[in-house]
Order: structure tokens, then C-alpha cells, then sequence
């Protein structure tokens, strides 16, 4: 992560409008990325904007987390994380009938577009590149869960 990630992500005030927290009532994320500080800022945001978080930092965790968690509704996750990265998670969960069809938000700093047609060949719905705004993520997550 470079320094400029967790500036981009820094928790600041954030507008949230009452229809957005109607929306996110009683939604469940899964945020998983092995850089804690970045997953600390992205959870922030989702927090103040009405959403519960659920941390794993690799797929591994990740995918142990899904199942302890059954009301995980939609997941962001980074590509880049020591022992499942994230590209092995969407072939894992892709083959779990009750997993494949949790939506999947990959925020990464893996710009290239052929790593973004893998994401989405694997089962990715959203592909975000590092630094991203808190309001491109928080209508990504908002549009992604609606969509599900």
C-alpha cells in the first residue's frame, strides 16, 4: 500500500443521505485485505455510512469468515495478500453454491486490464483501483448491493 492509499481513504466528513442509510440498514460487508490500516479506513467509511463490517485480512480468512457469517452480503477484497490472494478466493467461493452469489468489489492497486478481465472472468461484479475516493466506493457497494 502505498502512502497515498490511506489518504484517499483518510475518514473524513462524509455525506451520507437518509435514503443511502435506508439502504445500508442491515447490510453486512466482508473487507478483506491484508494491510490493516487500510482496512481500518475502509471500514470507517462503511461504518459511518450505516453498514456492518465483517475484517479478514486474505482469502483464507476470508472465506472461513463467509462461513461463520451466513448474512454477509456483499464483499470487497483486495488481489495482492499472502497465502490466498485474491484471485484464488473468487475461484474458491465460485465453487460454493451459497457463496457464488455474494457480489464481489475488488479494490486493489492492480491496475492492468488484464488483471481486471480475471477478476471478472472469476466472479468479480466491481473492479476498483487504489487510491479510491469514499464516495466512488460508498456508490459502488451501494449500487452493487442493490443490484444483488
Amino acid at each position: 500500500m502505498s502512502p497515498g492509499d490511506a489518504e484517499k481513504l483518510r475518514p473524513e466528513s462524509i455525506e451520507v443521505t437518509t435514503s443511502e442509510l435506508s439502504l445500508a440498514e442491515g447490510s453486512c460487508i466482508l473487507v478483506v485485505d491484508d494491510s490493516a490500516t487500510l482496512r481500518k479506513t475502509i471500514v470507517s467509511t462503511l461504518t459511518r455510512a450505516g453498514y456492518q463490517v465483517i475484517q479478514a485480512g486474505n482469502g483464507a480468512e476470508a472465506l472461513a469468515k463467509l462461513h461463520q457469517h451466513p448474512n454477509i452480503d456483499l464483499i470487497i477484497s483486495d488481489v495482492e495478500m499472502p497465502e490466498m490472494d485474491g484471485f484464488q478466493f473468487l475461484d474458491r467461493r465460485r465453487q460454493e453454491p451459497s457463496l457464488a452469489e455474494i457480489p464481489v468489489v475488488m479494490l486493489t492497486a492492480c491496475r492492468s486490464d488484464k488483471h481486471q478481465q480475471l477478476a471478472f472472468a472469476l466472479g468479480a461484479t466491481a473492479y476498483l483501483t487504489k487510491p479510491c475516493s469514499q464516495p466512488d466506493l460508498l456508490a459502488t457497494v451501494s449500487e452493487k448491493k442493490l443490484s444483488n
